[in-house]
């Protein structure tokens, strides 16, 4: 039998011997363990088990957690990782191994040696999971709100985040492909009936017809604000600790598809191989709704800009005091 991933609750039903899956590492830990709990059918002389092949990812990836792959984590029971190389695969033809050979940096690692090794490139280069990520979060917020991202194909995303002194937490993620609106707007109004106090939902700038399908329904709903570039500096500025040594940002685990994206989100390459100021348009579902999120609850960072006086504007006899009219400023 074959079959994907896009909608995981069409396995439920499942009873499986064992599943193969190909590139292992585009499944979140919620569909591993959807597959674990499908495996449930005895025959003779097989195991019941779960085979992967991928290539390397991150080490925060939680298949290089699960199975020892990762620094400072052990191969937990029921685990085996059989590492190989490319140069172990004898099917692969030798122009081709050669060619390989050439790759450098983090492609080299990943792609010739089988190494779990982060990008060079990550835009969120200063995410930990071992520290921004938490069990526990405060139950009561200076105010609550949900970050969205329309999609069909693409998955379509909620955050729940919230902010509490200054600090930031998502407390959790509903992350769903082949979802149509109607359905999309059910969810928002069960979080809405679950959390009374959200104050509104921040949702996909393009995505009117979604606003306006949630407003019929009366949830309170406000485009988000889609400068990327302040945005990603807005969520970067929270890496951080507070003065009391507190993290500044802080996700619960429920938000799986959001941990992988920190990991896994990643500037663009220019032809001659330097990053762009611009990230890639792949991995960055939930993190666009944490953009949004973000810039609604502590507004967007944005490079100072210097004004001066504009003196030809000065020079007209009926000019009035330029220190308190901002049609004279001119910025530099």
């Amino acid at each position: 039998m074959l079959f994907g991933l896009e909608d995981a609750a069409r396995i439920a039903s499942m009873n499986l011997s064992g599943v193969g899956v190909d590139e292992a590492v585009e499944l979140n830990e919620r569909d591993w363990t959807m597959l674990r709990g499908r495996i449930r059918l005895s025959l003779p002389d097989i195991p019941n088990q779960i085979y992967g092949a991928c290539n390397p990812s991150t080490p925060q990836h939680f298949l290089a957690k699960r199975f020892g792959l990762a620094g400072g984590h052990s191969c937990q029971p029921n685990c085996e990782a059989i590492t190989t190389t490319s140069r172990d695969n004898w099917f692969l033809p030798e122009d081709y191994v050669e060619d390989l050979e050439t790759m450098t940096g983090v492609a080299r690692k990943r792609y010739v040696e089988g190494i779990w090794c982060g990008s060079e490139g990550l835009v969120f280069d200063r995410w930990d999971e071992a520290k921004y990520v938490v069990d526990e979060v405060p139950t009561e917020f200076d105010r609550l709100i949900v970050g969205m991202d329309e999609g069909y194909n693409n998955p379509a995303v909620l955050l729940l985040v919230g902010v509490k002194d200054g600090r930031v937490f998502v407390i959790d993620e509903w992350h769903e492909r082949h979802k149509l609106e109607a359905e999309v707007v059910e969810v928002c109004q069960s979080w809405k009936e679950q959390h009374p106090n959200i104050d509104c939902f921040v949702v996909d700038p393009s995505a009117a017809k979604l606003r306006a399908a949630m407003r019929h329904v009366g949830l309170d709903v406000i485009p988000a604000n889609n400068s990327v570039w302040s945005g990603i500096q807005t969520v970067a500025s929270l890496l951080k600790d507070d003065p009391a040594g507190n993290p500044m940002l802080s996700v619960h685990p429920n938000c799986s598809n959001l941990i992988r994206e920190f990991s896994t989100y990643e500037w663009s390459v220019a032809q001659d191989g330097s990053l762009k100021d611009a990230p890639k348009k792949q991995h960055d579902h939930c993190v666009d709704s944490l953009r949004y999120s973000v810039a609604e609850l502590i507004g967007l960072r944005s490079a100072p800009a210097l004004r001066a006086v504009d003196y030809d504007e000065l020079a007209n006899e009926h000019a009035i005091d330029p220190r308190w009219d901002e049609r004279m400023w001119t910025e530099m």
